[in-house]
């Protein structure tokens, strides 16, 4: 039986590697699809523990900000494929690209609407 989760992240910032080793722990597969976007796979399926490594990641890049450190926002969706449900898994990931590309769109959106509260 094949359980796992994807994870689509997109990071565009240096420390990436080191930030994904300390997040997705042995676990995890960490691949680069291009640009800044990367998938992580691993064999985790509950959704509130996907969740807490999430927040581990975004707290991570907050306190980097903290010190200063100029970072984009990071985008990221998440999909669980289950082989007992029939799952496919072009559709999983799909699922998941499109979390991320959705959750890209509102940081854009929160973005132009500081831009624009500044002026």
């Amino acid at each position: 039986m094949i359980h796992m989760a994807m994870i689509m992240v997109i990071l565009s910032l240096k420390q990436w590697p080191q930030l994904l080793r300390e997040t997705f722990n042995k676990d995890y597969n960490c691949y680069r699809l291009g640009g800044d976007e990367f998938v992580i796979i691993g064999k985790e399926t509950d959704q509130e523990r996907l969740k807490d490594l999430l927040r581990t990641m975004t707290n991570s890049l907050a306190e980097m900000r903290a010190e200063g450190i100029p970072l984009p926002t990071v985008s990221y969706g998440y999909s669980i494929f289950q082989e007992e449900a029939k799952s496919d898994f072009r559709k999983t990931f799909k699922e998941a690209d499109e979390q991320m590309y959705h959750f890209k769109k509102i940081h854009k959106v929160d973005a132009a609407e500081k831009k624009a509260e500044s002026f």
